[in-house]
């Protein structure tokens, strides 16, 4: 009687939970306590039919938890599976053997090459392009550490370091009425003569994404919809206004009827 008396009083203070894989709420600390010490308890009085009836549901709940529940070798087994994917996914992409590993500044730097990116302002779109924001235009130890040569600007921005980098301005605004066709060519030229280029706007989300897009499309010979898929796989903000959008459909036709007039000429050379 004394050790119910106990186990009342402990009540209200124990509260913790415990519960399953599935999240749901089950049983009191205090009451899992009482069932799995209710065979040691000595000279205690015999509970009620309603008590004992409640007492043995509970048990029977937490023994069906027991032979469900994944065993300890196969909870190894997905605990290996975990971080093999996480160091997969971390792979370095400058050296191909390393890792990325937190940084002070960085996000991430390789722990075998010592390289660094996919910072928040900097986002890796393959081994010539980075994509990212103004605040990342001003990261100096970031950019070089990335490997930045170029920085292609998209906007009225200033040029932070120009004695560091080379730069290219294209002022344009954000605007569905803009016209980005006309500079498309220039810009796909600056990339592709650049060896690693930083190309930014404000926010990262309309203009830089659409001109990295142009450049797939024009490089990879992608079409819209791959190459748009791919730079939002990189930066997830990439979201292209609707007339940009409209002129990468345009851009994608022309790239495909510029293809059309070359293979024409290049079977008109081989009959010549």
């Amino acid at each position: 009687m004394e050790q119910l008396k106990k186990y009342n009083q402990t009540k209200k203070s124990n509260s913790m939970i415990i519960s399953h894989s599935h999240g749901k709420k089950l049983l009191y600390s205090d009451e899992f306590i009482k069932i799995t010490n209710l065979n040691n308890m000595e000279n205690t009085e015999p509970l009620s039919d309603k008590e004992e009836l409640n007492m043995k549901k509970k048990e029977a709940t937490l023994q069906k938890i027991r032979e469900t529940g994944p065993n300890r070798s196969l909870l190894s087994q997905l605990r290996e599976c975990q971080s093999f994917l996480i160091k997969k996914r971390r792979m370095c992409y400058f050296c191909k053997t390393g890792a990325f590993i937190k940084h002070h500044y960085l996000e991430h730097r390789c722990e075998q090459c010592g390289k660094g990116a996919n910072t928040p302002m900097i986002r890796y779109v393959n081994e010539k392009v980075f994509l990212g924001n103004e605040e990342g235009s001003r990261e100096l130890d970031s950019l070089k550490a990335c490997g930045i040569t170029d920085i292609l600007i998209i906007g009225s921005y200033e040029l932070h370091f120009p004695n560091d980098f080379n730069y290219k301005k294209i002022n344009v605004q954000d605007k569905k009425e803009t016209n980005l066709l006309e500079y498309f060519e220039e810009s796909n030229q600056f990339i592709e003569n650049a060896s690693k280029v930083f190309v930014h706007c404000h926010y990262a989300i309309s203009r830089s994404p659409s001109f990295v897009i142009a450049y797939l499309m024009w490089k990879e010979r992608m079409s819209f919809e791959k190459a748009m898929a791919f730079v939002k796989e990189k930066s997830v903000r990439t979201s292209p206004n609707r007339g940009f959008r409209d002129q990468l459909n345009m851009y994608e036709k022309i790239l495909k009827g510029q293809t059309k007039k070359n293979q024409e000429k290049d079977r008109e050379e081989e009959k010549d």
